[in-house]
Order: C-alpha cells, then structure tokens, then sequence
C-alpha cells in the first residue's frame, strides 16, 4: 500500500515531500505542490491507524488514476488546514521553543526554589 504518490505521475513513494523517483518531481520546489503532496499522503491525517490503512487503500487507487490521466480534486478546506499547519511548524523556531519550555516551567522552579529557602531558613532556625 501507498504511504504517498506523485501528484504528477502517481508512482508510490514513501513520503509526500521526497522527491519523485519516477518522473522526478520535487514537491519542495513549489508550496502548492509542496501542500499537494501532503495531501496525497497519509501524513494528510494523524488520526488513528484504522484511519490510515482505509486512507492507504484509497492512495492506491488515486495512483491508478492519476496513471491513466485523471487529475485529483483536492478539498480546499483540506488544503487550507494543511497550509496553516505547513506555517505552525515553520514558525516554531528552536529559540521560539525553548522560550516556550522557560516560560512554562519557570513557575515550578520557582516554587522549588522557595521551598528549598523555607526548609533552609527552618534548620537554621530550629538549629540542626
């Protein structure tokens, strides 16, 4: 079963974004084909596994048609999901994440950090 197919050919690959070995078409190279190809892979979906072997399935037979000359219709609100989420992953910078980890950690080093000065103050006050 297909885990992605060329938009151009159809030929089977194993991800929506490498490049065609076939006819050699790089989805990279263009955003709308770049979407395209996401779309015509079972990355389209993170749902469960069920999911994706019924959307293998329907993969295969997209890549018949597409062999014999027919050309996909893609979902525009499917498109759009995939470009925002395209935009999502290319906005989370490492330094955008590692501020994103400080800022939700910080309350619970700081709350360690108190109550490491409270049982420090405690023992030299009680003396031991």
């Amino acid at each position: 079963m297909a885990k992605a197919i060329c938009i151009r050919c159809g030929a089977k690959k194993p991800k929506g974004l490498n490049r065609c070995r076939s006819c050699g078409l790089d989805p990279k190279s263009d955003n709308d084909l770049a979407l395209k190809s996401v779309y015509l892979s079972i990355g389209r979906f993170t749902e469960d596994e069920e999911r994706q072997q019924l959307y293998e399935r329907e993969l295969d037979a997209m890549s018949q048609s597409i062999r014999e000359g027919t050309v996909p219709e893609f979902a525009d609100a499917d498109l759009q999901r995939l470009a925002r989420e395209r935009e999502l992953v290319k906005a989370l910078t490492p330094k955008r994440a590692a501020y994103y980890l400080f800022r939700t950690f910080l309350p619970a080093f700081l709350l360690l950090g108190i109550l490491y000065a409270i049982m420090f103050a405690l023992k030299a006050y009680l003396g031991k």
